[in-house]
């Protein structure tokens, strides 16, 4: 394994883990503010990621990236972009298809694949969602199935799939099409139906079903235009039509919206709109604050509603 990771910098600073973080963008310039909005990271990257428990991501403007531990007493620099980031399990990041990044050792190196996968995604819950070929030639479409890290197969063939487990369940279609959400040992938890995109139904290539549990609630698409909420006993709410929900988790308790006239804001769990829409653009919030920009001026808001200036706070 090759070491391509460079140690460059030494930040001194007592505040918490990452999830206490909360990116901000001031003039088109991402940074990181704490809880009491005291800026950590200055706003000079082009985007930011924060990964909780791991890392920070940041961006800069011309090339490569620098990656901030937790405690961001250190930074590592990539010279050069490597990929988009994914989380892959606890302490690696996925780097593109065939990387990864190792948080404790500091090292990228090749991801091994199984021969029998077409491809594999990260591993949750000591589970991983593969991707293979049928070998069912009246039915010539890939299939996905989960295994375990000794290659265990713990489900039937499955039309469709979430990436990777989130709290333990995984919503998934099975050929015969009943779906829902599955444990860790594929058994059918909840029943519900899910809705896959007919474009996608004979081109098997990723997982679609975006529709992971976060805060024991999940956004799920039950008909074509239809999207409710589920709760972990199977209980549905049906949301209301006249919000655009794009991105379909919920954090801090509140799912970012949008209005017919194109203004954004947040619904609570009772889809009952706890942030009105004023805002001009928004982001799904990251610790306790989420990106605005309202009245045309960049911001944050907290959980309460209350909004705070980015040019304040950047004084």
């Amino acid at each position: 394994m090759k070491k391509i990771v460079v140690l460059v910098l030494i930040i001194v600073s007592s505040v918490g883990y990452a999830k206490t973080y909360s990116p901000f963008c001031f003039n088109s310039k991402y940074g990181i503010i704490d809880e009491s909005r005291n800026v950590v990271i200055q706003p000079e990257y082009k985007d930011i990621n924060v990964f909780e428990n791991l890392c920070i991501v940041c961006e800069p403007e011309d090339s490569g990236q620098i990656v901030y531990t937790p405690d961001l007493k250190k930074v590592y620099t990539f010279e050069k972009k490597v990929a988009i980031w994914e989380k892959y399990n606890d302490r690696e990041l996925r780097l593109g298809k065939k990387l990864l990044f190792n948080l404790d050792t500091l090292e990228v190196y090749s991801r091994t694949f199984d021969e029998k996968y077409n491809s594999e995604y990260g591993y949750r819950n000591n589970r991983q969602v593969v991707l293979m070929s049928n070998e069912d030639d009246s039915q010539p479409y890939n299939i996905f199935r989960v295994v375990d890290r000794k290659h265990k197969i713990f489900t039937p063939k499955l039309l469709q799939a979430d990436t990777w487990y989130s709290e333990g369940l995984l919503p998934v279609i099975f050929l015969d099409g009943k779906s829902g959400y599955i444990n860790e040992n594929g058994k059918l938890i909840i029943e519900v139906p899910l809705y896959d995109d007919e474009r996608t139904a004979d081109i098997r290539i990723s997982p679609n079903l975006n529709y992971s549990f976060n805060e024991g609630i999940a956004l799920v698409q039950t008909e074509k235009d239809v999207w409710q909420l589920l709760d972990k006993g199977g209980n549905l709410k049906r949301l209301p039509e006249e919000y655009t929900y794009y991105a379909r988790i919920f954090s801090n308790g509140l799912l970012l919206i949008e209005n017919s006239e194109q203004k954004f804001g947040f619904m609570n769990r009772n889809s009952d709109v706890a942030i009105p829409c004023i805002f001009d653009s928004a982001k799904t919030f990251k610790g306790k604050y989420a990106i605005v920009v309202y009245r045309s001026k960049d911001a944050v808001v907290d959980t309460d509603g209350n909004i705070y200036y980015c040019e304040d706070f950047c004084k």
